[in-house]
């Protein structure tokens, strides 16, 4: 099935399965099956495959290309056997607990992991950064600032809360700007948010700029909470998008005053 320029494989698909190229994403969720052999997949503009729920996918031979290779979460377990991956932004880059096993293929592109999600197989330089280099696990536990919950009471937004934030983390290690999606926050909390995250700094930062994310939800009411938090380092093209930022482009620093 087709939908918005994204394929739905919603049943259990085989070598069989209509042959020829694939040219747009190959979503997989719930408890679906997708398994191919010998196909060609080329995504230049989004994901190849986004994989979530306990949905299975075995990738046997194949070529794919795309900005990024498999993406996706939940606990999601993924194949490959063969074949080439590609991804011009990211050859792998999953959260949750799924689990990308690579057995024989070319990886070509970053390779990221965050949360509880587990990339082996990867050799080389790519595979070093898939559970994290020493120094990214240590910048992403930082993400969940305090701060972030004591907006909430501060304005005495009390009750089921939310949300995403991404902080723009430059080379020196300072806040370039921030972001806030997948929640429910009002604005004046968002506000307070945002404000926190454009002052994040992370000490001894090394390396090239990256996206510092906390993703959190449950309960927060006066003197208990129940959470759950999701936290990772990424890095990512400084000219790229902030996910949930106002503007298009990282804010960085106001501009001079005339």
């Amino acid at each position: 099935m087709k939908t918005g320029g994204v394929v739905l494989l919603l049943l259990l698909c085989v070598g069989s399965c209509k042959k020829g190229p694939i040219t747009e994403t190959v979503m997989c969720g719930g408890n679906d099956e997708v398994n191919l052999k010998g196909r060609t997949v080329t995504v230049p503009g989004g994901a190849a495959f986004d994989v979530g729920g306990n949905c299975t996918v075995v990738l046997t031979d194949c070529t794919i290309t795309a900005q990024k290779g498999i993406t996706g979460g939940g606990n999601a377990q993924v194949t490959l056997t063969g074949g080439s991956l590609t991804g011009t932004e990211a050859a792998i880059d999953v959260g949750g607990n799924a689990h990308v096993d690579v057995a024989g293929t070319h990886v070509s592109g970053a390779v990221h992991a965050g949360g509880n999600a587990k990339v082996t197989g990867v050799e080389g330089a790519a595979g070093a950064s898939a559970s994290g280099s020493p120094d990214e696990v240590n910048y992403k536990k930082g993400a969940c600032d305090t701060e972030y919950l004591a907006c909430y009471a501060k304005l005495d937004a009390y009750g089921q809360v939310s949300g995403r934030v991404t902080v723009r983390i430059g080379t020196d290690g300072t806040s370039q700007g921030a972001g806030y999606d997948h929640g429910s926050a009002t604005a004046e909390v968002q506000q307070c948010i945002l404000g926190v995250a454009k002052k994040k700094k992370i000490g001894g930062f090394k390396g090239a700029p990256g996206d510092l994310v906390c993703e959190y939800s449950g309960t927060y009411m006066k003197g208990t909470q129940m959470m759950a938090y999701d936290t990772s380092f990424t890095r990512v093209d400084p000219s790229a998008p902030i996910p949930g930022a106002s503007s298009s482009k990282p804010t960085g620093k106001p501009p001079p005053k005339k």
